[in-house]
């Protein structure tokens, strides 16, 4: 297990309660999800599942999955994410880099 740098996690924790008492908290997840496809461009992300893994890797946020699939799905319809047909994987795209 990584070291947490606890000034850090709490700053994010504090900024997230803040947009959550907003009724953001979909915008907040949508936001993990870009952050996680844009910050692991070696790992092959294919559905909500490998999404939560990097959330709770790099901020140690355990989210449910019911939470991310709703993010993931708007992000498609959007065209902010794409996936590839063939591999299934999920890119950010191209022109919102």
């Amino acid at each position: 297990m990584k070291e947490l740098e606890f000034e850090k996690l709490f700053s994010k924790l504090s900024h997230i309660k803040a947009l959550s008492s907003d009724s953001k908290f979909d915008e907040i997840v949508e936001n993990l999800v870009l952050f996680a496809i844009y910050n692991s461009p070696e790992i092959p992300i294919k559905n909500d599942n490998d999404i939560k893994k990097i959330i709770l890797d790099y901020y140690g946020l355990n989210i449910k999955t019911s939470l991310i699939q709703p993010s993931i799905d708007k992000l498609l319809n959007s065209n902010k994410i794409v996936k590839n047909t063939n591999t299934k994987d999920l890119f950010l795209n191209e022109e919102i880099k």
